[in-house]
């Protein structure tokens, strides 16, 4: 029996972590069963990746959602013919919509007794009463959390399920002091990280103040922000960001007296290589997190968190087992926390130890990606009757 075709389509501005968690899935794909193929955007720059992992591509351009124009109708009409005619020319058997754009798209070019698609919800930014009308169209709703599920109303929806994302925890660790070097931390410093997309709703800002009350109880603890923008994230509202955002965060560590224990490490290519050189993981968020993949990450390399209790961060930690988890949006609770951990050394070890189990039982992309399979098995079943 030939492996199915399955075609994934992914609009992609920038490689965040709905397009890491699609180039992780293809990775572990058992490419006897699927045979994968992306469409997406020539100039994404998802694109140099899938290139670098000899991953077949075929470019989809798709106009933009927030971009008001008489023309628009025709651009959306344009791009779903485009999707359609892609497909049958790689000759799809199957679409992965992989973010909301895409969905748009597939909603249309995926019709009833033709190729059938699935929508991978990774977040909360599709309009409620767009995805009310449009609901139906896929075959199958995936949501990465329960919390993304509850957002979309998709509890008692025959159709949706939840598949938890994962990472390769039985890859080779990182090397402990390849960041600290990078960043000019030495091997005896205790050092806490908060990893993310600078944006004001990641709460960078409110790990800098929770940093600031405690430093003079930790004259050895040095804190990084390991994270940088893209130009779409320039705004002032509570989902925007960019380099606004940071300016604010670089004068607030300047005004906290942090200016020789804080380093601002932007992106970084070996993600590993930072949880190897970091001792403690702070997530601040201050909106619900649709899942929160630092967090698996984090947990796969051993490494104790602190996390806000709100959205996928309750479905993933432990609270008191393989991190702790402390109510958003306030420093002063936040900076508790931290020093409650800092100040227990053994406390940390047996969290590591537990993070790094939870991982490899709960979120290893091997679990993700056969759920996954399941699923597209079920619809191309389906399908065919």
């Amino acid at each position: 029996m030939n492996a199915a075709r399955l075609a994934f389509v992914d609009h992609a501005p920038f490689v965040g972590g709905a397009e890491t968690v699609l180039l992780d899935v293809i990775a572990h794909l058992d490419r006897s069963r699927f045979d994968p193929i992306v469409f997406a955007p020539a100039g994404s720059p998802l694109v140099s990746r899938l290139n670098t992992a000899c991953i077949a591509w075929r470019d989809l351009l798709m106009p933009h959602i927030n971009s008001p124009s008489p023309l628009m109708p025709l651009r959306w009409r344009s791009a779903t013919l485009r999707l359609a005619r892609l497909a049958r020319e790689e000759r799809v058997d199957l679409i992965h919509a992989n973010t909301v754009r895409a969905h748009l798209i597939s909603a249309f070019a995926a019709k009833p007794g033709d190729i059938p698609c699935v929508w991978m919800l990774h977040d909360d930014t599709f309009p409620r009463w767009l995805f009310n009308r449009l609901r139906r169209r896929p075959a199958r709703l995936i949501a990465n959390s329960h919390t993304t599920a509850r957002h979309y109303g998709l509890e008692a929806d025959p159709r949706a399920c939840v598949v938890h994302n994962g990472v390769d925890t039985r890859a080779a660790p990182g090397d402990r002091f390849r960041f600290r070097r990078r960043i000019g931390i030495g091997p005896e410093k205790i050092l806490i990280a908060h990893v993310g997309r600078l944006v004001r709703w990641k709460g960078q800002h409110l790990f800098i103040l929770a940093a600031a009350r405690i430093a003079s109880q930790f004259p050895d603890a040095r804190f990084v922000l390991v994270g940088d923008y893209t130009p779409g994230d320039e705004s002032l509202c509570v989902l925007g960001g960019g380099a606004t955002y940071l300016a604010e965060l670089r004068r607030l560590v300047e005004s906290s007296g942090l200016s020789e224990r804080f380093t601002f490490a932007g992106h970084q290519d070996s993600v590993a290589d930072v949880y190897a050189g970091i001792d403690l993981l702070v997530h601040s968020s201050t909106r619900p997190e649709p899942f929160g993949r630092v967090l698996i990450e984090a947990m796969a390399a051993g490494v104790p968190l602190i996390a806000s209790a709100q959205g996928g961060p309750t479905e993933i930690v432990e609270d008191g087992i393989t991190g702790l988890l402390v109510m958003p949006g306030s420093s002063q609770l936040l900076a508790e926390v931290m020093a409650r951990l800092l100040s227990d050394a053994p406390r940390r070890r047996a969290m590591s130890l537990a993070a790094r189990q939870r991982a490899r039982e709960h979120f290893d992309i091997r679990q993700q990606v056969e759920q996954l399979q399941s699923i597209y098995e079920s619809v191309l079943r389906s399908q065919s009757r």
